[in-house]
């Protein structure tokens, strides 16, 4: 069997299936291409290192952080009843 005539190819032609913000993505090739550093074979936006500071608070890892405005803290007692406060 042989194929005659025209392809149509474009770059959105060619995807990856992907997921992104709970959502499956057909992401194009090119677009990838793009967004790729493929020397090291990692994204050039590495978003998760930005959460690094969160996931050590939230971990109580000892470190300090950078304040830009030192604030007083204040004491919120709680009602007795066994039940935290109401935010």
């Amino acid at each position: 069997m042989s194929f005659t005539g025209k392809r149509f190819v474009t770059d959105e032609s060619i995807c990856v299936l992907g997921i992104s913000k709970r959502n499956f993505l057909f992401q194009p090739v090119a677009e990838l291409k793009k967004e790729t550093d493929f020397e090291h074979r990692i994204p050039r936006e590495q978003w998760w290192l930005k959460l690094r500071p969160l996931m050590k608070i939230l971990a109580k890892y000892k470190a300090s952080f950078e304040v830009s405005d030192l604030g007083q803290l204040e004491h919120v007692p709680s009602h007795g009843y066994g039940e935290p406060a109401a935010i």
